[in-house]
């Protein structure tokens, strides 16, 4: 790949891991790279891609880029040391809901719903539980307490341990941290 670089291309990766200037490193000093965490709901153009510039990218590049960028939604500029937690948070995230999302579509059909209702009612209950949790001004604990009828109770505590095991040491896996 190196020998096909212009020295005015930018090179874009999508990769979590290599930094830019082991990319550069890589490319025998090659060093107008971006890198990018994109996610799933870029397809719709509601992505949260979050985005590192390296210091050879001019600010109209860049704002050239920023602008491209919008098509998949939001790309924020990032410090490239959080790229991996995003990827771990934002990338990876959806992979963490949608298998209970398409469990209480399924479930919602048992129970009588039709596929028009369920898309409307799942999609307005997880678009409110989301600003309920980060935008009423409510505790977290106090948000819980919202809704008297609590049947994973019991499981959340696993359904906690779950992430924080998995998703520690893929982290730790992805930065080269050490427990």
């Amino acid at each position: 790949m190196k020998k096909g670089l212009k020295p005015q291309a930018i090179l874009i990766s999508l990769a979590p891991v290599l930094k830019i200037d082991k990319i550069s490193a890589l490319l025998d000093g090659f060093n107008r790279i971006v890198r990018m965490i994109p996610n799933a709901p870029s397809i719709i153009h509601q992505g949260y891609n979050p985005v590192v510039f390296g210091s050879e990218i001019e600010e109209t590049k860049k704002t050239w880029l920023l602008n491209l960028f919008k098509y998949w939604g939001e790309s924020p500029e990032v410090a490239e040391e959080k790229l991996e937690a995003y990827a771990i948070i934002t990338a990876m995230g959806p992979t963490y809901f949608w298998p209970q999302w398409i469990k209480l579509q399924q479930l919602g059909t048992q129970f009588g719903l039709d596929e028009a209702e369920l898309k409307t009612a799942l999609s307005a209950m997880l678009t409110g539980a989301v600003n309920t949790l980060y935008y009423s001004g409510l505790p977290a604990e106090a948000v819980m307490d919202l809704i008297p009828v609590y049947p994973m109770k019991d499981d959340e505590q696993k359904i906690r341990k779950l992430f924080d095991n998995s998703l520690t040491a893929l982290y730790q896996k992805l930065t080269g941290a050490a427990k």
